[in-house]
């Protein structure tokens, strides 16, 4: 038999896993059975077969996910927003991770605070930047909300420490409700974390949202970008569940 070779004239080899063993590349295409093309020892190319699945694949697989974004990412992110509609409270708490440069959430707690909801923001976060509570109370200032009416806990890292490290704050001032302002779709796991960790002390979870859901209002790549903070966020409440931070 002659050898392959790479870039001659002779014919390439199929490897073929049968009893037959291996066979020249005509006899076994003639054969109908689908092999792997050894054009040179350390290169290997996949038959037109393999490579028209799987271009059918991913094109099937882009047509879903175009499909998720219009039709089913704003009934997921329904299930996540519980609504935009303010209750009175002692003191309001701004979730951080107000992304610049619209902050949201905080334009929308000193609208509430100007409206007479409450007459205290507590700012929580550490981070730096959209994820500081320090850096939102400033962001505050500008919208002209009086200095007075600021609290900073300026050490929480996650949606948990948010309420974790906020609890002594409002416990030892007094508070007997809180309205949690934040985005639609962090807006049912950060009701539930306050849930569970104010369980017992008497205290009153409300929730308003920065705004509402975009839904299929807005264009592809605002859905795209949105799109990705809500599929995190059913995870993320998977996991506080399996931590045991939300029950």
């Amino acid at each position: 038999e002659p050898a392959p070779v790479c870039g001659g004239a002779a014919r390439s080899w199929f490897i073929i896993t049968s009893a037959q063993g291996r066979q020249p590349a005509a006899h076994a295409q003639h054969a109908g059975v689908d092999g792997i093309i050894v054009d040179c020892p350390v290169r290997f190319l996949y038959s037109v077969t393999v490579m028209k699945r799987l271009l059918m694949y991913t094109g099937i697989g882009l047509i879903v996910l175009l499909a998720a974004l219009f039709f089913v990412y704003p009934f997921l992110e329904r299930i996540l927003y519980l609504g935009d509609t303010p209750h009175q409270a002692d003191a309001i708490v701004v979730l951080s991770g107000d992304l610049e440069p619209y902050f949201l959430r905080t334009k929308k707690a000193v609208e509430l605070y100007r409206q007479g909801y409450a007459k205290y923001i507590i700012f929580t976060g550490y981070g730096s930047g959209g994820d500081s509570g320090e850096f939102l109370s400033k962001i505050a200032l500008h919208f002209h909300l009086p200095e007075k009416a600021i609290i900073i806990e300026p050490n929480a890292r996650t949606t948990y420490e948010n309420f974790l490290f906020s609890k002594p704050i409002i416990l030892g001032r007094g508070f007997r409700s809180i309205l949690i302002v934040t985005s639609p779709y962090h807006q049912l796991r950060a009701f539930l974390v306050a849930q569970q960790l104010f369980k017992g002390t008497g205290v009153r979870i409300y929730t308003c949202a920065s705004h509402r859901p975009y839904g299929a209002t807005v264009s592809l790549n605002s859905r795209l970008h949105e799109g990705r903070f809500v599929m995190m966020e059913y995870f993320k409440l998977l996991g506080y569940y399996l931590l045991g931070r939300i029950a």
